[in-house]
């Protein structure tokens, strides 16, 4: 945590651990299982460096049933996992630690007053509430709702009268069930509350102003929205359920997508005056214990909301809802539906804030809710229409204005003069930026060769003709877009151009684009991408008045123009993500300045005034200093790495 940016304290969530006994267990028939105790040992060490003041425990801390033998040995195995974490742990049950919820049909038998006494006996209360810095932390168990008995009744009456008290601060809710997964009058499935508790709960929830809610169970990434509250469910410590990986254009991760490693983790929790903010810190089902290096890079933002400046195209549905099969053993008798939020996840995790989409998604209902869940969260949309637009598209430019940072107009270079005409009378609430298409159709013909090609984007050698068009237009846009291939050196070309627009009065768009310049060819050189990242995050840090976009944030492996982005199919990160990330938190607060002269393979720059630089892939750093490899986080023992290599001061 930075003191600096105002942060009162840090907490850590962790879910879903399901240790096992230490000797042989049968509760489970998945490899991955056997997995659980080293990635919690792991945790522990991770949380260690991560210096929370607590750590809350959203339940299934172990994975044999309280009907099973093992239990007990699985608990004393789970405390002394545990035991060397310094700050205190709050735990609250899981079904696996209690029994499931009372609903038909479900795997497990459902929690019984001996199960409650059990889970009491072995972890303590289950079901409690703490201050905290100005924070009221209510923790629930999720597996006596509904079930008819005394501990319901009970806890019931905790809840209304705890939540109702009057708080001069905010309230945060705890529960191992999420109330729901995508909406609150979804079915009843095996992963939300049935009814009627679901409907007690989340009213009293409404009606008491709870700022936000945190459930495990589900092992993926959910949020949402509800009357100003905010719902998360997080991801797991020790396995995925496969089930959810229907949600992914990509193929199933090991075991059928339970050990899609790369989506485990824990989330450490900034508490800001006005705002919480979750971080997913990533483990990669990484079982190393004591000893084990830790990232020498901040691994969080370094601000309460998103803030790199290399923002992101959303090409992708981004708001997409996959309607799964019906399958044992989990869902048998529905199709269960769920929002692929692991974009917003990634686009949480890299601290991004501009993100470009077509105007037409703020005509959507589910694509404008979202968009405002997105705006709440901090991110900004530059939105894009494709030729001049009519009164629809400027009425939906005008009633989504809250939602809107910069109105961006591709048009044939052909009608410039009609936007010329058209563009002074619009007085927009937001600036438009102006681009034009790029075409095939406008290329010469090099003798019988022709590739198809339609992108958007001024090229950097046509500026004398684009800056005497925009001479002409008495202020109606505010900024030009241009698009830089490969090709372009960014050091050398950003800060020119934005030099130039800055004199005209503008600002400059510039879209970074991974593609390569044949349709038929794949540009998937995963080291190449991570050095073109690391050279746009320097240059978007050391040019501020020019807004850079990086085109493509998920890999695109299909159709035309095949081109690695930063997440993969199944959204985990490529080495990519982890630059960008690394490298934004390390430069962001800091003075960062371009610097001369060039360096073979890499970048000189200046950092608050003293001199660093960046060593693209595969690389070896020359210069002294603190050197860091940009895909891993730590310190290497050489300065020699397959990813990009940033030398410090």
């Amino acid at each position: 945590m930075n003191a600096e940016d105002g942060a009162l304290f840090r907490f850590a969530i962790v879910s879903d651990t399901h240790i096992r006994p230490k000797e042989s267990d049968q509760s489970s028939p998945w490899i991955v299982n056997t997995y659980a105790n080293g990635r919690a040992r792991r945790l522990v060490s991770l949380l260690r460096a991560q210096a929370p003041e607590f750590v809350i425990h959203l339940g299934d801390m172990v994975h044999p049933l309280p009907s099973l033998p093992s239990y007990g040995d699985a608990v004393a195995e789970a405390k002394r996992i545990f035991s060397p974490l310094e700050a205190p742990m709050y735990l609250i049950p899981g079904n696996h630690d209690v029994g499931d919820k009372p609903m038909p049909g479900m795997p497990a038998a459902p929690a019984t007053a001996e199960d409650v006494a059990k889970y009491r006996e072995a972890f303590g209360p289950d079901w409690q509430v703490f201050e905290h810095g100005g924070c009221r932390f209510v923790l629930l168990d999720a597996a006596v709702i509904n079930t008819g008995l005394e501990a319901e009744a009970e806890q019931r009456a905790f809840a209304e009268a705890t939540l109702s008290a009057p708080f001069d601060g905010r309230t945060l809710v705890f529960i191992h069930y999420p109330p729901f997964i995508l909406a609150p009058d979804e079915p009843s499935n095996y992963d939300n509350l049935d009814e009627p508790g679901r409907s007690w709960l989340v009213d009293l929830l409404k009606r008491t102003g709870v700022s936000a809610v945190f459930s495990g169970h589900v092992h993926n990434f959910f949020y949402n929205r509800l009357e100003g509250m905010e719902l998360y469910v997080l991801p797991a410590l020790s396995f995925v359920r496969q089930d959810y990986s229907e949600l992914f254009r990509g193929g199933p991760g090991p075991e059928f997508g339970r050990d899609d490693a790369d989506k485990l983790g824990f989330v450490v929790v900034d508490v800001y005056p006005d705002r919480i903010v979750p971080r997913l810190v990533r483990t990669f089902g990484d079982q190393d214990e004591e000893g084990a290096p830790v990232p020498a890079l901040p691994p969080l933002p370094a601000t309460p909301t998103p803030s790199a400046p290399l923002g992101l195209h959303l090409r992708d549905d981004w708001r997409e809802v996959v309607t799964m099969p019906y399958q044992g053993s989990m869902d048998e008798f529905l199709r269960k539906e769920a929002r692929n939020d692991y974009h917003l996840l990634a686009l949480m995790e890299l601290g991004t804030r501009h993100l470009r989409i077509p105007l037409r998604d703020l005509t959507l209902p589910s694509f404008r809710d979202r968009a405002a869940d997105f705006a709440h969260l901090g991110f900004t949309f530059t939105v894009f229409h494709f030729g001049l637009p009519g009164a629809a598209e400027l009425a939906a430019v005008e009633a989504n204005a809250a939602l809107i940072e910069t109105f961006e107009v591709v048009i044939p270079w052909a009608e410039r003069d009609a936007f010329a005409t058209a563009a002074p009378g619009w007085r927009l609430p937001v600036p438009v930026s102006l681009t034009r298409v790029a075409s095939s159709a406008d290329r010469k013909a090099a003798g019988s060769t022709f590739h198809h090609y339609v992108s958007y984007g001024f090229a950097p050698e046509a500026w004398d003709e684009v800056a005497s068009f925009a001479r002409g237009l008495g202020g109606a846009v505010a900024s030009l877009a241009f698009t830089l291939g490969w090709e372009v050196a960014l050091a050398e070309t950003v800060p020119d151009l934005a030099a130039k627009a800055e004199a005209l009065g503008l600002s400059l768009v510039a879209n970074v684009r991974l593609q390569s310049e044949n349709p038929a060819e794949a540009a998937d050189d995963q080291a190449a991408i991570a050095a073109r990242v690391a050279e746009a995050m320097v240059v978007a840090h050391a040019v501020p008045s020019a807004q850079l976009f990086l085109d493509t944030f998920i890999d695109h492996d299909r159709g035309y123009f095949p081109r690695g982005g930063l997440y993969d199919r199944r959204l985990n990160p490529n080495p990519a993500a982890k630059v960008y990330r690394h490298l934004d938190a390390t430069l962001a607060g800091h003075a960062v300045a371009l610097a001369a002269p060039a360096i073979a393979k890499g970048l000189a720059f200046t950092l608050d005034g003293r001199p660093a630089s960046l060593a693209t892939a595969p690389c070896t750093a020359a210069a002294t200093g603190r050197v860091i490899d940009l895909v891993t986080g730590l310190t290497p023992e050489r300065a020699t790495s397959a990813g990009p290599l940033l030398v410090l001061p």
